[in-house]
């Protein structure tokens, strides 16, 4: 999840926002730092199968869209980059399965009630 535009301390900022539940609790003592994103990010994706786990964090940011207000080239630009930039971390996995898939996967996933959901998390499409 490396974009060269932000800064380590906004990327950890950008990571902790994405997370939720026990991926979150992972991160949580961990001082928001130039040096913790390493630390961080390497606990997130070693906690679990990592591509999984990345993949669908990508996909439930492309679900998030903010929200594009009229006549304000700046919102747009932020949406713009805001799709691109998870898009394109996307194709970077070199996923086995197409983008479209994992979107259907995740909208399917947030549809379940939390047990069902565990229940159900090994026979995802990713």
């Amino acid at each position: 999840m490396t974009n060269n535009a932000l800064s380590n301390i906004q990327e950890f900022h950008y990571l902790t926002a994405s997370l939720k539940g026990e991926d979150k609790g992972v991160i949580s003592n961990l001082q928001i730092t130039y040096e913790n994103f390493a630390v961080a990010w390497k606990l997130v994706t070693q906690r679990d199968n990592n591509q999984r786990l990345i993949s669908m964090m990508h996909a439930k940011n492309l679900c998030c869209l903010p929200a594009a207000k009229k006549s304000d080239a700046s919102s747009l630009h932020q949406l713009i980059n805001h799709v691109s930039s998870h898009m394109n971390a996307l194709r970077a996995l070199s996923l086995n399965v197409p983008i479209q898939d994992l979107m259907l996967n995740h909208l399917l996933l947030s549809a379940l009630d939390a047990e069902t959901t565990r229940m159900g998390a090994s026979h995802s499409f990713t």
